[in-house]
C-alpha cells in the first residue's frame, strides 16, 4: 500500500514537472521552425554593439529575439498555447494585456530591486518573444520609455 502511494506521488510530481516549458525551451524549440527569424546577442557580442547605442543598452547583459510574424498559422497557434503555460520560475507579470487577437505578456525577474530579466510574449499574427537579460533598475526602464 505504501509503495502504491509513493508511486502515485511520484507520477504526480513528475507531471507537474513536465506540464510547462521554460522561457529557454520556449525559444529553442520555435527558434527551427520555418520562417522563424532568431537572434541571440550574448555578452561578447553586447560588448561590441554597446558603443553604438548611445547608452540605451546600460545593464543589458545579452539578447534573444524570436520572431514567428512569417510562419504557418498553425505554428503561431502552437506558441500561443505553449507561451500560456510557461512556468513562472520566479517571474513577475509586470503587464498582461488582451486585445483583438493579440495578446502580450511582460515578465520581469527581479532580484534586490534590481531587473535580472525582463521577458515579452506576444501572441496573435504577430508572435515574439523577446528576453533582455542584465542587471538594470526601473529607472532605467523609465528613461528608455521617455526617449521612445
Amino acid at each position: 500500500m505504501i509503495k502504491k502511494c509513493i508511486f502515485c506521488l511520484t507520477l504526480f510530481f513528475m507531471a507537474q514537472l513536465s506540464y510547462g516549458q521554460n522561457i529557454n525551451e520556449l525559444f529553442v524549440e520555435f527558434s527551427t521552425a520555418e520562417k522563424a527569424e532568431s537572434v541571440k546577442l550574448n555578452k561578447f557580442a553586447m560588448a561590441f554593439i554597446k558603443p553604438f547605442t548611445n547608452n540605451e543598452l546600460k545593464g543589458v547583459s545579452s539578447m534573444q529575439v524570436l520572431d514567428l510574424s512569417q510562419c504557418k498559422q498553425s505554428i503561431k497557434e502552437e506558441f500561443a498555447e505553449k507561451s500560456k503555460k510557461i512556468k513562472d520560475q520566479g517571474y513577475e507579470t509586470l503587464l498582461q494585456s488582451k486585445e483583438d487577437n493579440e495578446d502580450v505578456r511582460i515578465l520581469v525577474k527581479i532580484k534586490d530591486d534590481i531587473i535580472r530579466e525582463l521577458i515579452i510574449l506576444t501572441s496573435g499574427d504577430d508572435c515574439a518573444l523577446v528576453k533582455i537579460s542584465g542587471k538594470f533598475s526601473k529607472s532605467d526602464i523609465e528613461r528608455l520609455e521617455k526617449r521612445n
